[in-house]
């Protein structure tokens, strides 16, 4: 077994701790991550069901093809209504799952009443560190594609670094492009090995969940969507697990060399 603050961690080494990582804190954070998911989508379907996008999208009905531009654009802003709450709420269930994971990695016992009060804590630092990557990746992919792809693979631990150091912000996003450069392509292709397990198995939740979801009357569809979401949300445990152990192996390599 690898010492993770010493060797650099290969994509098995990333996969078999974070199994070990996941398999220990997941009881700890299903709750959370439930509860959160609960919650976000179903404020975000009750303000989605009461939006007038008929009466908002009307002038798009008189274009070619008119219901299809409709059935795009709702779904869109739907998409994004529901990106909203996830963003507020969905974040402090992700972000108490890294500090679970983070005491996992590094032995340390902690308790749910402790990483809760680290995670509000730490919450708008988490968020404000988001919101301005986010923007500079908008700005960036607005101006030219390709360095948006670039810095949005720079800022992809930046979720990690303002839940686990004392960064925030551009401080932050900074540590987190310092990390990547030099491993790109490695850090960019663990991560998408990393997210494509976890959406496969997200595919196969969100299947067996909606058909479950069809079987609830017409009157309870929000709240069966809400539990479908608190569900399927708990996917990310594995996740951000894996991502934690990455992001400690790479800072503790990083700061030997240094």
């Amino acid at each position: 077994m690898k010492d993770i603050a010493s060797e650099i961690y290969t994509l098995d080494d990333i996969f078999h701790d974070g199994w070990g990582v996941f398999l220990d804190i997941f009881r700890k954070c299903a709750p959370i991550l439930f509860v959160c998911a609960f919650i976000s989508t179903l404020l975000g379907e009750s303000v989605i069901a009461r939006m007038p996008f008929e009466e908002w999208l009307a002038p798009l009905r008189k274009g070619d093809n008119g219901d299809v531009m409709v059935l795009k654009a709702q779904t869109q802003l739907s998409a994004y209504i529901q990106m909203l709450f996830n963003f507020f709420i969905l974040n402090i269930a992700q972000i108490a799952t890294v500090k679970f994971a983070e005491a996992s990695v590094t032995r340390r016992e902690t308790t749910t009443g402790e990483v809760m009060r680290e995670t509000f804590r730490r919450y708008p630092r988490v968020l404000g560190t988001l919101a301005l990557g986010g923007l500079i990746i908008f700005g960036l992919t607005l101006l030219l594609i390709v360095p948006g792809i670039i810095w949005n693979v720079y800022y992809l631990f930046a979720m990690y670094v303002a839940a686990i150091t004392s960064l925030s912000g551009k401080k932050a996003l900074d540590y987190s492009k310092s990390l990547v450069k030099g491993a790109f392509w490695r850090t960019l292709g663990y991560f998408c090995c990393i997210n494509l397990t976890a959406g496969l198995v997200s595919v196969l939740v969100a299947l067996a969940t909606a058909s479950l979801v069809n079987l609830v009357p017409a009157q309870g569809q929000i709240v069966a969507e809400a539990a479908s979401g608190g569900v399927s949300a708990l996917v990310s445990v594995f996740t951000f697990s894996l991502g934690t152990v990455f992001f400690l192996n790479t800072a503790y390599i990083r700061r030997n060399k240094a």
